[in-house]
């Protein structure tokens, strides 16, 4: 026993609250956890220098989504980065019964050991721990085994003699938790420890009842919630009054057979208590809790971590203790206030959760639509500098230009952006002073919506560049005819440069060719370039755009050139041209410089060249070199058929659609009408929670949630409808439709519980595509 009573008063290095604590799964290996198993696909794993790493075999008796799980994850990984390579296999065991999680996790194993042989295993809690004991001789024989978390102390003592096995027990610090709970309730008799009877809480519970020697004068009992539907156990501790020290060690399940993750244990349990909850970990602390001294879940990874690496290098550690110098006193302000508890009468060194907000939190929705539009644009310039920054490898002129670039990019955007928005407006307007001729509406709306695609044109160009820099643009290929593609050329730039007096001229000789490439991208390049050649072309002069191809086999080597007789560039800002922000030329023309950026990347994505001839007062030539695959008229005629979608399943289905904005709401509602589904509109995030709460079940279909909503953001409402007690809060589809168009916002809508995003302004094609799939029941 004596090296498991170790455990000494704890300060320090733990994450502030359990918000920071819930980051560790953006940065940890999210993106690899798509199952209960994520594992290296090669057989041999080599560090750095060509060394082979060491397999271990982690595995946990929860899920990735428990709390604790990634911090002590992260902590392992971290420790043992350089010296294995981790396999992770989780049993789910809070949301199946230990036999479901424990046949499948022989399903796993089975495939597992076939292929792998393992220098060391990892069970962290005690399903896993029972697991491995009882196949130790099938899937673990001579291999050292390292538990952590275990709740039982009786159960490490027994295989102490084992050289197997080692490990750290999840000791609590339970005295120091009732003694913080004396302090809050001084006329507190007696101490009722919540449990629920699995492994677990067996355990957890067994250490709470083992204080009731350092605590004569209270009386200790247990609550058991696996005897009790969820009702019963709120009445009884509805109860409870300050004469109980309510404690909690664990509830999954009650008596019904209900299973609760642990944020919905937390809150059943709160939700109806008259006096505080007290816990002596930090795992659930926010949802209710009022606090306790916590035992951190880093130090416990960090031990673990230890231990196998004593393990790899051929050593045998103490096994069975658990540093604890980072426990400490915690408590959540918000339940302090309910309950009326003074932060006078806690330790001086408490640490809190959920303090009021100080003055600009407490404005912040003020401060922020004052500052509305100057803070978007300064975004913008902080991530096109930031990026530029990456790439910036220039001699101190070349810095200077830049900084100067940067300095005027806010002008330029701002004229770019008004521009098409005044052509918006100003059309809108004209439609509505002539509300009496339908053919000059709709000529006016048709310039208008030319107009905003211009608008949204330009934002993209910004959001492009970002996923540039972050590498994060991807080639989408398909059939193209080419013959298509001038075409659109043609009726894009013909008007264009007729208005401007200026000569267009097309050439080319591939135009019966159908070839591999993304429209979008090969569109986006020579739009870019044409745009440029009409831009700095005067009245009076010419742009010729020619294509000259060679077929040899299944590729067409094509040679596209942009000439134009504008003002061209000098020698010194050719050495610079394809930078950001980069501008030369005439005055009176304005723009954002990234154009020419955007060109070159779109081309180094496709793997391609592309070359400038210019001099100054007689035009320029940019010349980009392809190379395509053809695909015959058949293969592109098969890929490109394109069905309408079977809006069948959507006839009266009811949507909750959370949107705050009126325009935006009527737009949704008039699109569902067409195809046949009906909507009812909530305001805001609190708004939808209680709509979607007080529903029957079944009664909604699917959700469609705005993001920047008054109240609470769409991220915080798919958080709340996801936490919900109800059955089809974790399962319905939550569909954000929203203006955050950055390419790390979409995994932070999926993040928050919804299960997809869609971009604003809205792709009607594309929303009722995804609602037909989500009302199927795909993901």
């Amino acid at each position: 026993m004596e090296h498991l009573q170790k455990i000494t008063d704890q300060r320090g290095n733990r994450d502030q609250g359990r918000q920071k604590g819930m980051k560790l799964l953006s940065v940890l290996i999210l993106a690899c956890i798509v199952s209960t198993v994520f594992y290296m696909p090669a057989r041999a794993v080599s560090d750095a220098s060509g060394t082979s790493l060491k397999h271990v075999l982690f595995i946990n008796s929860y899920g990735y989504d428990f709390e604790t799980v990634p911090v002590v994850i992260k902590e392992v990984s971290e420790e043992l980065k350089g010296a294995a390579s981790i396999q992770y296999l989780f049993m789910n065991e809070k949301y199946v019964s230990d036999e479901a999680a424990s046949a499948q996790l022989a399903v796993e194993l089975d495939s597992l050991t076939a292929e792998f042989s393992y220098s060391a295993v990892i069970l962290g809690d005690d399903a896993a721990f029972d697991f491995a004991i009882r196949n130790r001789d099938r899937y673990f024989k001579n291999i050292p085994l390292i538990y952590e978390d275990i709740n039982s102390v009786e159960k490490a003592e027994q295989y102490q003699d084992d050289p197997l096995i080692n490990g750290v027990v999840e000791a609590f610090p339970m005295k120091e938790t009732i003694a913080l709970a004396r302090t809050i309730q001084k006329d507190a008799a007696r101490v009722v420890v919540i449990t629920d009877n699995s492994v677990s809480g067996s355990g957890s519970a067994q250490q709470a009842m083992a204080e009731q020697a350092d605590f004569p004068d209270l009386k200790f009992e247990l609550f058991d919630t696996s005897q009790m539907t969820a009702d019963e156990i709120q009445d009884r501790i509805a109860s409870y009054g300050n004469e109980t020290i309510l404690l909690y060690t664990v509830f999954n399940v009650d008596g019904s057979g209900t299973r609760y993750t642990l944020a919905q244990g937390v809150r059943l349990i709160t939700d109806a208590a008259r006096i505080p909850v007290f816990k002596a970990d930090e795992a659930g602390l926010g949802d209710g809790l009022t606090g306790g001294y916590m035992l951190s879940y880093q130090s416990v990874g960090r031990e673990t971590a230890a231990l196998v690496l004593a393990v790899l290098n051929g050593s045998t550690p103490q096994s069975g203790s658990v540093k604890t110098d980072s426990c400490r006193d915690e408590c959540d302000q918000k339940m302090l206030n309910r309950y009326g508890i003074s932060k006078a009468i806690l330790p001086e060194d408490s640490v809190y959760i959920n303090v009021d907000p100080g003055f600009f939190e407490t404005y912040e929705k003020p401060i922020i639509i004052i500052v509305c539009s100057a803070a978007v644009l300064f975004g913008l310039i902080l991530v096109l500098s930031e990026a530029h920054k990456r790439k910036l490898r220039r001699d101190l002129e070349l810095e200077g230009r830049s900084n100067r670039a940067k300095t005027d990019f806010i002008s330029k955007m701002s004229h770019d952006i008004r521009t098409p928005l005044n052509a918006v407006l100003g059309m809108d307007r004209l439609a509505l002073n002539e509300a009496d001729h339908p053919e000059k509406v709709r000529e006016y709306l048709g310039k208008a919506v030319a107009s905003g695609e211009l608008l949204t044109s330009l934002v993209n160009d910004i959001l492009d560049l970002s996923k540039i820099e972050s590498g994060k643009m991807k080639l989408n290929p398909s059939p193209y005819r080419l013959r298509d593609f001038f075409s659109g050329i043609r009726s894009v730039f013909d008007s264009m440069c007729t208005e401007k007096g200026i000569r267009l001229i097309v050439t080319e000789n591939a135009g019966g060719t159908t070839v591999m490439a993304d429209h979008v991208r090969l569109n986006q390049l020579f739009y870019n370039l044409l745009t440029n050649a009409a831009k700095f072309t005067d009245p009076g002069g010419t742009i010729r755009f020619t294509l000259d191809s060679t077929q040899q086999e299944d590729v067409l080597h094509c040679t596209f050139a942009v000439t134009d007789t504008g003002c061209g560039m000098s020698p010194e800002f050719q050495k610079h041209m394809f930078d950001q922000f980069a501008q030369e030329g005439k005055k009176d023309v304005q723009g954002s410089g990234l154009g020419l950026a955007i060109a070159r990347s779109i081309t180094d994505l496709m793997g391609g060249s592309i070359t400038v001839d210019s001099t100054p007062g007689k035009g320029s030539t940019f010349t980009v070199v392809l190379n395509l695959p053809v695909v015959t008229i058949a293969e592109a005629e098969d890929d490109t058929t394109e069905s309408e979608p079977d809006v069948s399943a959507l006839q009266g289905k009811r949507v909750l659609l959370a949107e705050d904005n009126e325009i935006n709401a009527q737009i949704a509602k008039l699109l569902l009408q067409k195809v046949g589904m009906t909507a009812d509109v909530a305001k805001n995030g609190a708004i939808a929670v209680q709509m979607f709460s007080e529903a029957p079940r079944g009664y909604y279909s699917l959700i469609l949630m705005d993001n920047r909503m008054p109240v609470m953001t769409g991220m915080e409402t798919a958080r709340e409808i996801r936490q919900l007690a109800i059955p089809d809060a974790a399962v319905i589809p939550i569909i954000a439709l929203t203006a955050d168009a950055f390419e790390d916002d979409h995994q932070k809508f999926i993040d928050s519980g919804m299960n997809d995003c869609l971009t604003k302004p809205i792709d009607q094609k594309k929303l009722i595509a995804m609602l037909v799939r989500y009302c199927k029941g795909g993901e």
